[in-house]
């Protein structure tokens, strides 16, 4: 009897234990889960908390990872693009004078502030100074052009000049049209030849790539 007894409640505490095993179980998933939410929480208030409040006219360090650049290496564009702040669009994000062509405005994980008092080291020249006054509109220098191309845009087509601006760091693209009169200009089709040969030549070069 005693056999059969033990053999009647073996099923009950086997199914007892499994019981306790799944509730152990839901438990150390809920804790961990908790646990997850209260870690992501206090990552995200941390986050919240560091981000500085940027106010126009301040300047700050933008990073260029999503801007395309002629440059092979990103790793310090923190360090060479020293920006200001036009405008305050909302506590995350900000207008910057960046140069024409680049979208201006910005998420506030992208910029970092520069410091007004700077130890030595930290001090970077390759940055941009303010633009100067003509007839009170800002006035931007072109320093060289770098190159020239033909632009498919729409069903249209339009020349462009890759323009390095004095005191800027990225180069941009902009209408030839803009740049006609400027020694840059001049000095670009003294090394190259005319601008509309050498456009010529790299539609002709394209062409005959894809023939």
């Amino acid at each position: 009897m005693p056999l059969a007894i033990d053999a009647l409640t073996l099923p009950e505490k086997a199914g007892e234990t499994l019981v306790n095993r799944l509730r152990e179980a839901t438990d150390w998933a809920q804790a961990a889960i908790a646990s997850a939410q209260d870690y992501q929480e206090e990552q995200a208030n941390r986050r919240r908390q560091a981000a500085p409040v940027y106010k126009k006219d301040d300047w700050v360090w933008l990073n260029l990872r999503n801007v395309r650049t002629q440059r092979p290496s990103k790793k310090l564009d923190w360090l060479h693009a020293r920006y200001r702040v036009l405008d305050v669009l909302s506590p995350f994000t900000v207008r910057l004078d960046v140069p024409t062509g680049i979208h201006p405005v910005f998420h506030i994980e992208l910029v970092r502030p520069a410091a007004t008092d700077p130890f030595p080291s930290q001090i970077i020249d390759d940055t941009q100074p303010l633009p100067p006054l003509i007839d009170g509109e800002e006035e931007y220098e072109v320093e060289r052009i770098l190159a020239v191309r033909r632009r498919k845009i729409g069903r249209e087509y339009r020349d462009e000049a890759l323009v390095k601006w004095t005191g800027w760091v990225e180069p941009t693209w902009q209408r030839l049209d803009l740049v006609q009169n400027c020694a840059a200009l001049d000095a670009f089709e003294e090394q190259h030849g005319p601008v509309s040969d050498v456009i010529h030549h790299q539609i002709d070069a394209g062409n005959h790539e894809q023939g």
